[in-house]
């Protein structure tokens, strides 16, 4: 069977995809991956439809057309590489079919026994990856481990390619129906699973970070984040119930951190990428230096003589040491105050025994705000536990 100019390798299938049909196909010796949208339906076969609603579904196909090219262009011209580009998007007949190239995938298996420096840099590139969508405005909304392929290059290291750009939507036009909102519910967002329940309230970027930082929890530990599994399914339902989400202890240490603030309940608190990018990824950004060689030689500067300071009839200043009060232009010079007492506590002369006093009370003020003389535990340890606690 041929839809356009592809040629389908076989029936498509709608296996793991709920609002679309997908397969492979062949063009021009090259293989694509091809999706058929079940919905937006063209009015081919008109009739049993009057004029009127002939005409509105093609209005509204023809307002889908040009949303959707623009938003596909959009999303190609910001790929760092590792988009998987939109080959084409195009209808033929009644329906509406996108395709990208076909990308020959690592087994997911194959990234868990990388090395630890391998899998940062995976993550690295997604960071940046999804970044690049939120800087043209886009949100991909539908982030998960299924929709990241891992590819082997010529030189034998590995990336990391994004992939499915169906529910992507711009962030100042978000979808007006909850309908519209999908995704998939182990990755979904607390707040976003609120908006799908409640019927109020728009979704954003923030739903990518939360997600985003379950992918990366996989990628760096090979297993899922972890929570109390004998009261909830997923890790949305412990944030909404007040639990918390255990980070495995084989998450690097230079991560840490990042994972438990991409997981942030509060979507408000929760990290943005762009902070996240430069935080963690891009501490020190390179900066170039043009430096323009002199026009002439520098000639050498002559240091002007300090006429030797002599004292004042009637003071007591020494005239070898600079007085450490600055007088400002146009100031008159402050008279002496009364004598201030030094905070400098001399300990010569003591007896062993004031000594001691001295010492315990030095001790007492060094640990302020702890108990028992133990340190709190702070509530970023608390995300963090061993394996056999998970």
């Amino acid at each position: 069977m041929k839809i356009n100019e592809y040629e389908l390798e076989g029936s498509l299938t709608a296996d793991n995809s709920g609002f679309s049909k997908w397969g492979f196909a062949r063009k021009n010796g090259r293989r694509y991956f091809i999706k058929e949208f079940l919905s937006p339906v063209y009015p081919v076969y008109t009739e049993l439809l009057t004029k009127e609603q002939v005409e509105r579904k093609k209005a509204g196909c023809r307002k889908y057309e040009e949303k959707m090219k623009k938003l596909y262009s959009d999303i190609n011209n910001c790929s760092d590489g590792n988009l998987v580009r939109i080959e084409q998007f195009f209808r033929y007949g009644s329906k509406y079919y996108i395709t990208t190239e076909q990308i020959e995938a690592v087994d997911e298996a194959v990234v868990y026994e990388q090395p630890v420096t391998v899998k940062v840099r995976l993550c690295r590139v997604l960071l940046h990856t999804v970044l690049q969508l939120h800087r043209a405005g886009i949100v991909h909304s539908d982030i998960k481990a299924e929709n990241i392929l891992y590819k082997r290059l010529d030189s034998g290291a590995i990336t990391a390619k994004l992939i499915d750009f169906d529910t992507c939507f711009r962030e100042s036009e978000p979808p007006a129906d909850v309908e519209e909102i999908h995704g998939d519910y182990w990755y979904i967002a607390p707040e976003v699973f609120r908006i799908i329940a409640e019927e109020k309230g728009k979704p954003d970027s923030a739903m990518d970070v939360f997600a985003l930082g379950l992918v990366f929890h996989q990628i760096l530990t090979g297993k899922r984040v972890g929570f109390d599994a004998n009261k909830y399914s997923y890790p949305f339902e412990a944030l909404l119930n007040g639990e918390d989400l255990y980070c495995d202890r084989s998450v690097p240490e230079e991560l840490q951190e990042l994972l438990v603030s991409m997981l942030e309940s509060d979507p408000k608190k929760r990290i943005k990428l762009e902070d996240a990018w430069w935080r963690y990824f891009e501490k020190n950004p390179v900066k170039k230096t043009v430096v323009k060689p002199p026009e002439k030689p520098a000639k050498p500067v002559k240091k002007p003589e300090t006429p030797e300071k002599k004292p004042v009839p009637g003071s007591t200043e020494n005239p070898g040491i600079e007085n450490n009060r600055d007088i400002l232009p146009g100031k008159e010079k402050p008279t002496d105050g009364p004598r201030r007492h030094s905070k400098l506590i001399i300990t010569i002369g003591l007896r062993p025994e004031d000594r001691k006093d001295l010492k315990e009370t030095e001790n007492a003020g060094s640990v302020s705000g702890t108990e028992n003389g133990k340190k709190p535990k702070s509530t970023f340890e608390q995300y963090f536990q061993t394996p056999g606690n998970l």
